[in-house]
Formats: C-alpha cells, sequence, structure tokens
C-alpha cells in the first residue's frame, strides 16, 4: 500500500499524513501491521507518531484550531496506549494539551477531567515540585472557570503550599498565587486574598514580567477593601515598572489600561474627580476592545467617574457600555446597579428601583460569579429607596438581606458598619427589636474604633478624622438610645 513503503521511516510516514498524503487509518493500519508482524521498527513507528502529533497539535493550537488539535492529541494519545504505559511522561503533556484546547472552548468539564488525567500521572511518575504545582494549578483554574470555587480554592491551596517550596521569582510560584487569589476574591475572602498578594509582592521584587500584575490585583483587592491610598501606591509602582521594563513595554497595552483605570477608580473614591478623569481617559484610550465585556467595564467606571460632575455623559457612557456587555457577564448587573446609583443621586427614585430591581435579579442568576460585597450594595441601595418611596416594611427587608448578604464574604469594614447601623437604626423603631438594635450599634462602635486603631498607620489624616468622628458620634449615641428606651420600656435594661 502507499502506506507501507513509509514503514522504516515513522517520522516521514507521519509527515505524509500531516501532508494529507494519507489518510489516518492508513497510518493506524501501518501500526496494526507493524504488531502484527512483530515489526522491528513498531516501537519507532508509535514514538515518532506522537511527537509528531503532539507537536502539530500545539500547532494548531498556536493557529486558534481547537477543535482540531483536540483530534490531533486523541489520536496521539490512541498511540500512546499502545506502548502499554511506557510514554506516561507524554500522556501527562498531551492530557495538559487537551485541557488546555478544551479550556480555549469553554468545555470546562471536560478541561477538568483532563487535568485530573495529568495531574494523575505527574503524581504516578514522581515528577518534581513545579510540575506537580503546575498540574494542581491548572485543576484549580478550570474549577474557578467552571464556577466551582470550594474545589479550586482547594486544589490551590494545595498548590500554594507546595510552590512556598520553590525560588521566590518561580514562575509555577507567582502563577499559582495570582490564581488563588482570583478565587480567594472571588469567593469574598479579600483580606486572605491580599495577604496572599503581599508576601508575593515582597518576594519578586526584580521579577519585571509579574510583578506588575501582582501589583495590579493588589490594587484592585485595596479598593474593594476601601484602602484608596494603599490602592493608589500599588498602581503607580506598576505604572513604574510597565515604562522602565522593555519586555513588558512592547506587550499589548490592555494591561496598562486596567492599571491605570483602577488607579482612576481609587481617585474618585478619594473625592479627586479631576485625576480620576484624566486616568480614566487615557486608560480608555490605550484599550484596544478585543475583550467586549472588559471594555463595557471600562466604560462604565467612566460613568461612574463623571457622574459626580456631568451626569448626562454618565448617562452616555453607561448607554454605550450596556450596548455591548453581554447578560451572562457579571460586568452586566454591575452596570445596572450603577445606573441606578445615578439616578437615585438625581432624585430620579423610580427610575432607580427599576435598575436596582434589574441588577439584582441578574445577580441571583449569576450567583455563582457574583461577589457578596457587590449584592449587599444593591440590597442597601434598594433599601434605602424603599425608604424615599414610603414603603418602610419593604426598605427593613432589603436592609436585612445587605447585612445577611455581607456576613458571606470579607466587605469593606466601612460598608459592613453602614450596613449594620442601617438595620440597627430600622430596628430601633420596632417593638421588641431594641436589644438587636442595641447589639448592632455596638457592633459599628466596634467597628469604628478598630478602624482607627488597627489601620492607624495606613490612613490618610482625613481618614482618621472621619473613622473618629464615627466612633465619638456611636459613643455618644448609645447610651441616649439605650436612656430613651428604657423610659418607654423599663425592662430594657441592656447596660
Amino acid at each position: 500500500s502507499s502506506c507501507l513503503q513509509y514503514a522504516d521511516n515513522a517520522a516521514a510516514c507521519l509527515q505524509a499524513f500531516l501532508d494529507g498524503e494519507i489518510q489516518w487509518n492508513d497510518y493506524a493500519g501501518l501500526i496494526e501491521y507493524a504488531d502484527s508482524i512483530q515489526h522491528q521498527h513498531r516501537d519507532s513507528l508509535i514514538i515518532n507518531g506522537v511527537v509528531l502529533l503532539a507537536h502539530y497539535g500545539m500547532y494548531q493550537s498556536d493557529q486558534q484550531e481547537y477543535e482540531y488539535a483536540i483530534s490531533i492529541y486523541e489520536g496521539a494519545m490512541s498511540l500512546v496506549r499502545l506502548m502499554q504505559n511506557k510514554l506516561d511522561g507524554i500522556a501527562m503533556g498531551i492530557n495538559n494539551q487537551l485541557a488546555i484546547n478544551y479550556g480555549h472552548l469553554a468545555q470546562y468539564d471536560k478541561s477538568i477531567t483532563y487535568a485530573q488525567n495529568s495531574y494523575e500521572y505527574a503524581i504516578e511518575l514522581h515528577e518534581d515540585t513545579s510540575t506537580i504545582t503546575s498540574a494542581l494549578n491548572n485543576l484549580g483554574l478550570y474549577n474557578y472557570y467552571a464556577g466551582n470555587y470550594e474545589q479550586a480554592s482547594d486544589y490551590l491551596q494545595q498548590a500554594y503550599q507546595l510552590s512556598l517550596s520553590l525560588p521566590a521569582d518561580d514562575t509555577e510560584r507567582i502563577r499559582t498565587a495570582s490564581n488563588l487569589t482570583l478565587v480567594l476574591t472571588q469567593m469574598g475572602l479579600l483580606d486572605a486574598s491580599l495577604k496572599i498578594l503581599e508576601d508575593c509582592i515582597a518576594s519578586s521584587q526584580n521579577d519585571l514580567v509579574h510583578l506588575p500584575i501582582l501589583l495590579n490585583n493588589a490594587c484592585e483587592i485595596c479598593i474593594n477593601l476601601g484602602k484608596y491610598d494603599i490602592a493608589i501606591d500599588y498602581a503607580e509602582k506598576g505604572l513604574y515598572l510597565l515604562s522602565q521594563s522593555t519586555q513588558t513595554r512592547n506587550q499589548d497595552q490592555n494591561s496598562e489600561a486596567i492599571l491605570i483605570n483602577n488607579l482612576a477608580v481609587a481617585y474618585h473614591h478619594l473625592n479627586n474627580i479631576n485625576k480620576a478623569i484624566i486616568w480614566a481617559e487615557k486608560g480608555l484610550s490605550l484599550y484596544t476592545p478585543t475583550d467586549l465585556n472588559e471594555y463595557a467595564f471600562l466604560l462604565s467606571n467612566m460613568g461612574v467617574i463623571y457622574s459626580k460632575v456631568d451626569s448626562q455623559k454618565a448617562f452616555d457612557y453607561y448607554r454605550e457600555a450596556m450596548n455591548i456587555v453581554t447578560k451572562d457577564n457579571i460586568n452586566y448587573p454591575l452596570i445596572l446597579s450603577n445606573i441606578g446609583f445615578l439616578c437615585h443621586s438625581l432624585g430620579k427614585y423610580k427610575e432607580a428601583l427599576k435598575f436596582f430591581e434589574e441588577a439584582l435579579n441578574a445577580m441571583y442568576k449569576l450567583i455563582s460569579i457574583a461577589n457578596p460585597s457587590h449584592i449587599a450594595i444593591v440590597c442597601s441601595n434598594l433599601s434605602a429607596i424603599h425608604k424615599e418611596l414610603g414603603d418602610q416594611k419593604l426598605s427593613l427587608q432589603y436592609c436585612e438581606d445587605a447585612i445577611d448578604v455581607a456576613l458571606l464574604g470579607d466587605v469593606n469594614d466601612d460598608l459592613h458598619a453602614l450596613l449594620k447601623s442601617n438595620r440597627a437604626f430600622k430596628y430601633s423603631f420596632i417593638k421588641g427589636k431594641e436589644l438587636h438594635a442595641f447589639k448592632l450599634w455596638q457592633d459599628v462602635l466596634q467597628t469604628y474604633t478598630n478602624l482607627t486603631a488597627n489601620h492607624f498607620d495606613y490612613l490618610t489624616e482625613e481618614e482618621r478624622s472621619m473613622y473618629w468622628q464615627k466612633s465619638q458620634t456611636m459613643h455618644d449615641f448609645i447610651p441616649a438610645f439605650v436612656y430613651e428606651h428604657h423610659k418607654k420600656h423599663p425592662q430594657f435594661t441592656p447596660l
């Protein structure tokens, strides 16, 4: 046959297959023929076939032909199995590549299966720490993409513990820390996530490739925790490194645009609107909209920043963002919430109510990827809207929902105190709830006291003054609250 003439040259045979001169079943038939006559080149034929197919699969994957790459890798695995465990090392790599390509197709269940296979091969082969860490890393990442956050956290925690024995600047160690913080942040465990990032940043000072990414991640978490000055510090360090590194400067500008946008958001939270606008516009101009959902998020942030100075321009940015964001992306409810907040600030309560309700419904539909703090904020805003509209019952219900959701994960301490304060205020007007209100007021006092004491070195003078005044207000208010209710209800004696 046309295939058998290549029997003594396996590489040429495979190349003929890849060039389309022979079909896959012809090559498989050659293997069967060699097997049946105990052909001396059988193993060589198989090994060369596996190697060539593996390389060709990588080529097709680089060309983004993921389905074709998968078919080639599966063909390679059919040859591997003929060698009866003699090619387990190659099998480990092929399973990893299958996981990657199914990941590109968003078929994460299959990615998890092949990543698990790759991990099991690594354990059986007693691979080095870096290889096993990488396999656990992949398992964690694909579970994260599939929305299995608990499993993702378990795998990545294992990977992180293993990675600590690697050199501080080892790529796999940095990748593991970055992936773990991604999962912990999504689970609302912001403080734990920031601690890991801080340790990784401290040990990666000479890594100009990964350090800007770590600094950006730390910046985002600090913004969510309300540590805006620290967030600015991280962003500025990241931008400086990007400006100094030829390697990173030659990469696409989207990473820099995201870092600049985070810097703008931090300035916005500190009410430095002029700086926020300058940085936000620069970030937006640098961004190439390859990811429309990410681009929509940047547009939404522009709306948030402009909402304080130009409501019409803010609405224009929100409208543009809504036109491109997809409903299955977490940015969709966040943009709806931002529009609701703008309507609320303009006194358009019914319009705000509509957007907040849509945002909350969308978040519940995306509950597997929604951040508890975002849900808490929307519930708190709905509570405020219903209060303005005179519906105290619904206002209290949303207030309770806000505080309950906030307890699912770490949120900004100041926000947590505000949510408790709102709940206590509403309880104070309900007979039989006075003691609950009192305990919540105490929690609020303790929160502001802790904020002032525990974070003194990180707070600006303005923040120190603000938290001190809030704690003093609570300190003065609680005895008056107790005295007033004791007069009405003598049995109310919590002190």
